[in-house]
Parts: C-alpha cells; sequence; structure tokens
C-alpha cells in the first residue's frame, strides 16, 4: 500500500502527507484510532477513512481534501471507490469543533489471501506491528485524548496502556452509535482523558 515499488503507493503516500500537514495545521489534540484499511477507502487513498470519492472532491464545509489542494486518485481502477464507512465518519467530523486526527491499529490492508477487494480481521501480530505507529502519532501531534473506534482498536490501545474510551465502529449499522459517542467525547475537554506512555 506505501511500498516504495509502484506510482499508486507514491500517490497513497503524498496523501498521507497531505493530510498529516492538513492536520498538524489545526493541531489536533485528539487521536481517532479504527481497525484496519478496508478495501473501498484506505486501501486506495492511503487516508484511514478517506475514500476516492472523498479525497477527489473534497469536504467544503471543513476545508479538507479535494483535488484542488492536491490529493489524488490512483489510475489503479476507473472506478471511484466510495466507502460507507468513510461516508458516515467524515459526516459526524464535519460537525465537530476540532477535527481529530485519524489512524488505524493496523495501517495496512487485511485481505483474504489472493482477494485484494476483501477485507479481514487483522491478526494479533499485525496489531502489533502497528502499535508503534501509533505512539509516533501521538508524541508528533502532542496528542492528549485518544479514542477507539470499535473492539480491535481498544485492545491495541490497552496494549500500549493508553486509557480510550471507545465508540461503536460505524459500520454494519453503528451509524447512530457512533455519531452519538464521538459527540459525546470530542464535546468533553481533551484532559479528562490523560495518555499514559507505556
Amino acid at each position: 500500500m506505501y511500498a516504495l515499488d509502484a506510482l499508486a503507493n507514491e500517490i497513497r503516500r503524498k496523501n498521507l502527507l497531505l493530510y498529516f500537514m492538513q492536520l498538524a495545521e489545526r493541531k489536533p489534540e485528539v487521536l481517532l484510532i479504527g481497525e484496519a484499511p478496508g478495501y473501498q477507502g484506505c486501501r486506495w487513498t492511503g487516508v484511514s477513512f478517506c475514500s476516492e470519492h472523498i479525497i477527489t472532491n473534497g469536504i467544503p464545509e471543513i476545508d479538507m481534501f479535494g483535488s484542488h489542494k492536491g490529493y489524488k486518485k490512483t489510475d489503479e481502477s476507473e472506478k471511484v471507490w466510495k466507502e460507507p464507512s468513510a461516508t458516515i465518519v467524515w459526516n459526524v467530523l464535519k460537525g465537530v469543533k476540532n477535527l481529530p486526527l485519524i489512524w488505524a491499529s493496523y495501517p495496512y490492508h487485511p485481505h483474504k489471501p489472493g482477494k485484494r477487494l476483501t477485507n479481514r480481521a487483522p491478526t494479533s501480530e499485525e496489531l502489533a506491528i502497528g502499535r508503534p505507529f501509533i505512539q509516533e502519532l501521538i508524541d508528533i501531534f502532542g496528542i492528549k485524548k485518544v479514542i477507539a473506534i470499535g473492539n480491535k482498536a481498544e485492545l491495541t490501545l490497552n496494549k500500549l496502556n493508553i486509557p480510550a474510551p471507545k465508540v461503536r465502529h460505524p459500520s454494519h449499522g453503528g451509524a447512530k452509535l457512533f455519531a452519538e459517542g464521538i459527540h459525546k467525547l470530542l464535546s468533553a475537554k481533551a484532559e479528562n482523558h490523560g495518555i499514559c506512555r507505556g
């Protein structure tokens, strides 16, 4: 997905860099941790919870993403991919005051053997690979509060000794509970959940 062996990966890396730069300007205090990239979203764009439709069209209400900011679609598929979870997440986030940073417990796309357009849950070994990235992002951005999106993210953060409330993952009918959880937690002060670095 981010390896140095293909032009598509170079586009994904640049998209991710642009995303980090946009968020750094906004000085996020909160980090949302999901499970892993899905085949309809981050697997194409390189940005967690972000589909090609979102990355190219942008979200004007919050001045995020968009081709005019340099984000690009790869040429791997003529189709412009949309992802239900990504759409739900950004519809919720465009209504919060300060945008959180978003990342995944395992930052690469886990799929069934030989079937790239599938999703599977990351293994314990894969989740272990992802843990150092989370700690680095917390340190780089000066994150004060972490929120787990779903069970795998909660498990990963527990392994890092990072206290983190959990919200329902938006997939499989979880959109309403996800939105309620995010609005409740992001209206609370970031200092309420100080981070222990394990």
